[in-house]
């Protein structure tokens, strides 16, 4: 299997678990911190709650994770997906960074994710052209 697939298999992944399990299926206490800080910054406070915003992230995550394995050739998805973690991770920096020190912070997610997405678009040959010998 060529590196560029495992890369967009684990970037995929990556969005596809943090979109669905702390956002959707498990609502994750930290995400609402997060999402509430981001609230009292902004002037759309009667428009979404904590809870909404982890909805919509969860599904535009999992939408980044699956338009990554539908587009195997294209860039662009890769492209997306690196700067919205970068973006995330200078959010997280200035808005919240007591979280950078725990154990399962966003530093080390967010900067793996940045990798995988580095090593996709740098060794792009043939996705999903899978050798089995």
């Amino acid at each position: 299997m060529q590196s560029s697939t495992l890369a967009r298999l684990g970037l995929s992944f990556l969005f596809i678990y943090q979109g669905l399990v702390p956002k959707l299926i498990f609502l994750d206490k930290t995400e609402l911190y997060i999402n509430q800080q981001h609230l009292e910054l902004l002037p759309i406070q009667n428009l979404l709650t904590p809870e909404l915003m982890a909805q919509l992230a969860g599904i535009s995550e999992i939408l980044l994770g699956i338009l990554i394995l539908i587009f195997p050739r294209k860039n662009w998805p890769v492209w997306l997906a690196f700067i919205a973690l970068a973006l995330l991770l200078l959010d997280i920096m200035v808005l919240v960074p007591e979280l950078l020190s725990g154990a399962f912070n966003p530093v080390i997610s967010n900067i793996v994710g940045m990798l995988l997405a580095w090593i996709a678009l740098k060794t792009k040959t043939d996705p999903w052209h899978i050798k089995l010998t």
